[in-house]
């Protein structure tokens, strides 16, 4: 039986949404991340859509004309 993964560090989200390694942590200390503490290791829901919803704070807002 495979069973897949529920949580994923700062560094795999960093590789899998295609941001710095700094911006990751930044996006993740955002109030309201939903993140699971153990100790001084961060850790990530690997289901939780709202991930994708953050990323647009990161990228730079382009103007409709």
């Amino acid at each position: 039986m495979v069973m897949d993964k529920t949580t994923m560090s700062v560094q795999e989200l960093s590789a899998q949404i295609g941001i710095s390694l700094p911006k990751a942590y930044a996006l993740v200390k955002q109030p309201g991340f939903p993140t699971i503490k153990i100790g001084t290791r961060i850790l990530i829901r690997t289901k939780i859509k709202i991930i994708w919803n953050c990323i647009g704070e990161f990228q730079t807002p382009t103007s409709h004309q």
